[in-house]
């Protein structure tokens, strides 16, 4: 008995040590996806701007203007959050408001004829459609990170996670005018920066798929998932398990 008790400890260690490793995968992927938010939001901040006053000759007044629309839809956008978490979990909705904000982000400068009033109506919606899913996505990373953490470093999750913004805010202001510079010197467009900014988001977006497979497995080992994450684990989430 003491030998079958002794195998079957360290059967139940051995998938103790996978499932944390899975998680520290899981968490690093998130945390790309993190860094790749923070970057596009401040690329797409910071350069858009400069973009409507070069191509449609805008002043502070027009800016200000579509400025306080987009503050709207944000506002708006971030109080749906919560629900589409409880209907469609974190990460499904993380990877939508990816995949949102990367389409409409790289369709935004197919349509910027300053000569047609559809045009430039199409552009400032598909940009305040960006602006809108991409700040969407920081608070649901937020959640999404948190369930990927261990319970021993529980305390340093939000740590974490805003240290990981600031590099990408970090790096968004240093990278993006450099890349919207490089645009208008060459034939590339000056919708560049913001069709990298579509890619890095697509790839979150695919890193966020592999994390939420890996999220999944610990529910195949029937451990309680308070256990393993204590209280930042959304209730909803207790109670299933």
């Amino acid at each position: 008995k003491t030998g079958e008790g002794e195998k079957g400890g360290g059967v139940e260690r051995r998938e103790d040590n996978s499932s944390s490793k899975k998680a520290t995968i899981g968490f690093a992927l998130v945390a790309v996806a993190v860094v790749s938010q923070s970057f596009a939001q401040t690329v797409g901040t910071l350069l858009w701007p400069f973009f409507i006053k070069d191509r449609f000759l805008w002043g502070t007044s027009e800016y200000s203007m579509i400025l306080f629309l987009t503050s709207i839809t944000t506002t708006a956008g971030l109080a749906f959050v919560p629900k589409c978490e409880r209907s469609f979990g974190a990460t499904k909705t993380a990877i939508v408001a990816c995949i949102v904000s990367a389409v409409s982000a790289s369709l935004s400068f197919l349509f910027d004829d300053p000569n047609k009033t559809w045009g430039i109506v199409s552009h400032v919606a598909l940009m305040g459609i960006f602006l809108t899913a991409v700040q969407m996505l920081d608070p649901i990373l937020q959640i999404t990170s948190s369930l990927h953490m261990p319970k021993t470093a529980q305390g340093r999750t939000f740590g974490t996670i805003a240290t990981l913004r600031a590099i990408g805010r970090m790096i968004g202001n240093l990278v993006g005018p450099l890349m919207y510079a490089y645009s208008k010197q060459t034939h590339v467009g000056s919708g560049m920066p913001l069709w990298i900014v579509g890619a890095v988001l697509i790839v979150a977006s695919i890193l966020l798929g592999i994390a939420g497979g890996n999220l999944e497995s610990y529910e195949e080992h029937n451990v309680p998932l308070r256990t393993k994450f204590g209280p930042l684990l959304p209730k909803r989430l207790d109670k299933e398990n």
